[in-house]
């Protein structure tokens, strides 16, 4: 039988593949990603044109203006809104930087979730998946309809996404020992999903203890 070399997540014994991937399975990874990026920007780009507004795209987008321009003043009388602030002041500004509008606000997202399915193929690649089913996962997350819907959307899901993502990534190379570097990483990503969507709390209360599990202590 031939000899296979193991490697330790946490506590959990895992098969490592072979060190070198052939040319053709990187390629043809290579291929499904570009695949996938060129189907996401064409559904990005009818959504983000032709997509009517609803209504909580319509309430980021003037609130977070009137936010980052003094007109309306959040959690005060003016507007006692129970939404989480840190979309608003990203909304608001990439609006001065770019243009008022919808538009700005959706092709933000786009971007974002594009940047989430990256962080995704980094997440697969780094637990030893292979180039075509990293590239297929990103596929499957990237090109499903509900994805498609949300990520063109001016609104903190792809934002939410990406940190998300970026989270999930945090842990898994924070795998082995302890790093003070990451710990701090992964409270501040853990504190800005908070403060974009309040019910985060629910995934920050699983990746927790994935995280001590990963590291091992």
């Amino acid at each position: 039988a031939n000899p296979r070399s193991f490697r330790y997540i946490g506590r959990m014994q895992v098969a490592t593949p072979p060190a070198a991937e052939g040319v053709l399975i990187k390629r043809v990874g290579a291929g499904i990603l570009a695949l996938t990026i060129a189907l996401y920007v064409a559904a990005m780009a009818y959504c983000t044109l032709n997509g009517r507004i609803w209504i909580d795209e319509a309430s980021y987008v003037v609130k977070s203006l009137k936010y980052v321009t003094g007109a309306l003043h959040p959690y005060t009388a003016e507007d006692a809104t129970w939404y989480m602030p840190l979309y608003f002041y990203q909304l608001g500004w990439a609006q001065k930087l770019f243009g008022a509008g919808h538009e700005t606000g959706r092709w933000m997202s786009a971007v974002l979730g594009l940047a989430s399915g990256g962080v995704l193929y980094l997440i697969c690649r780094r637990l030893n998946l292979g180039a075509i089913v990293s590239a297929l996962a990103v596929a499957v997350y990237l090109l499903t309809p509900t994805t498609t819907y949300y990520f063109s959307g001016a609104t903190p899901i792809a934002t939410v996404a990406l940190l998300l993502m970026l989270a999930v990534y945090t842990v898994v190379i924070g795998q082995g020992r302890p790093r003070i570097w990451i710990s701090v990483l992964l409270g501040v990503l853990f504190w800005a999903l908070f403060f974009y969507r309040q019910n985060m709390i629910l995934a920050i209360a699983v990746l927790m203890p994935a995280y001590i599990f990963m590291i091992g202590s």
